[in-house]
């Protein structure tokens, strides 16, 4: 997200306690400090329960902010994933809101041959629908695929 539509967008699809706002990242915290740091250092994870910023204020400039930023593609729940197997079962789950093959590619970890492979299983099986916008394809659950997943 960073290098294709920049440091703004990034931090602005964070959590609501971070922010990007006219050059500079606002984090909500208990703590108000103001640090001028040259660098912020984005570091995924699969095991962090949520986003969070560590900052070692005792350093000063010295030391960079760590962003830990928390990914955790959509859980399904075990019956589903035992059902359809784990990566139906995932893009399923990620489809409460519509996407494209390329946005459940990026959330699940998969190249996107793959997801559209299982998408079009699931269609075939009347638990997506797609519809064309533009030049992009869209996935969206049919009743069917709610009532699976287990939600409205």
């Amino acid at each position: 997200m960073l290098a294709r539509h920049g440091a703004a967008r990034l931090f602005n699809s964070l959590p609501s306690g971070i922010r990007w706002v006219d050059g500079t990242l606002r984090v909500e915290s208990r703590f108000r400090i103001a640090l001028p740091v040259p660098l912020v250092v984005v570091v995924p994870s699969l095991v962090a329960p949520r986003t969070g910023v560590a900052v070692d204020a005792t350093r000063g400039e010295a030391r960079p902010l760590m962003l830990d930023k928390a990914i955790a593609p959509a859980a399904p729940c075990a019956e589903m994933a035992q059902l359809l197997g784990p990566t139906r079962a995932g893009l399923l789950a990620e489809l409460a809101q519509p996407a494209s093959a390329a946005q459940l590619a990026a959330r699940q970890f998969l190249i996107p041959a793959t997801v559209s492979y299982h998408l079009g299983v699931l269609h075939r099986a009347g638990l997506v629908a797609c519809a064309r916008s533009g030049r992009s394809v869209f996935y969206r659950r049919t009743p069917e695929g709610f009532r699976l997943a287990g939600s409205r």
